[in-house]
């Protein structure tokens, strides 16, 4: 197949996980045993002297009133951020959660951006779910070179990291992003056939820093973008009731299924 080089929509790729010093874990939940340590105002909260040697326990209201005033906040940890207790905010700051892992067991719930980055997991537990139904929500997982992520409804052994298919059904948001960093870092999509499920998600993105590659139907009620830096592999049907928009920044791409979209769509072509 013959492919040109393509110009979509520009993608803000947000920065490498920091140098951290200091604090492994964070929990924010009832606790405000350090909350002392989240003076307004700041950027980035990081490198924290708690009282605990290996965790920093913020109360829910403190975190919100960082977002309240409005200022993108970015709280960098070593280990784990869980979040325990329902968290909101209605303002335009964005929370960027920065860990190896993340654990919502609560509704997140903002009219700003959310951006989560790991080098592990991101799990929804509980009555965890992400409502951010006017806002962006993308969760970067950044591997190791080789490495790759897979996103299906049946976990892969041999994935250094799989995100569940269920994930999808506990977001709400204008777009939904995962992003896999990484040199060499590809993303492998399996079983994502979503069809009868109304999803509360508008544009599904898939961003991977080399090569993506699509094993299986990919159905959903929503817009889809996939974008590869160096390769782009479709090898099963994909079906959108939206657009659907592919990329390849390196015009490598191998189109083997059938695409189905309800509106104008970019197929590796330039679009407007």
């Amino acid at each position: 197949m013959a492919v040109s080089r393509i110009v979509c929509r520009v993608v803000v790729l947000l920065g490498i996980l920091s140098h951290v010093l200091g604090t492994d874990d964070v929990e924010i939940g009832l606790l405000s045993t350090d909350d002392s340590l989240l003076p307004a105002g700041l950027a980035e909260y990081t490198s924290f002297n708690c009282s605990s040697t290996s965790t920093c326990y913020f109360s829910t209201t403190a975190v919100a009133a960082l977002l309240a005033i409005p200022q993108d906040t970015k709280i960098v940890v070593a280990g784990s951020v869980s979040i325990t207790q329902p968290l909101s905010w209605n303002t335009s700051a964005q929370l960027q959660l920065i860990a190896a892992s993340v654990i919502i067991s609560q509704v997140l719930t903002g009219t700003g951006n959310l951006v989560i980055q790991v080098t592990q997991e991101v799990q929804l537990t509980g009555g965890g779910a992400l409502a951010f139904g006017g806002s962006q929500v993308q969760i970067q997982y950044e591997v190791a070179n080789g490495n790759f992520i897979c996103v299906s409804q049946v976990n892969d052994p041999a994935c250094v990291l799989n995100v569940p298919k269920s994930f999808f059904e506990l977001v709400e948001a204008k777009t939904f992003t995962v992003y896999s960093i990484g040199a060499v870092a590809n993303l492998y999509t399996g079983n994502m056939n979503f069809s009868g499920t109304q999803l509360k998600i508008e544009t599904i993105e898939m961003l991977s820093d080399y090569q993506m590659q699509v094993n299986d139907v990919f159905d959903v009620s929503c817009s889809l973008t996939l974008h590869a830096s160096y390769t782009l592999k479709v090898l099963q049907s994909l079906r959108s009731s939206g657009a659907i928009e592919l990329r390849s920044d390196n015009d490598k791409a191998d189109l083997e299924g059938e695409i189905v979209s309800a509106a104008p769509s970019c197929f590796l072509l330039p679009c407007s």
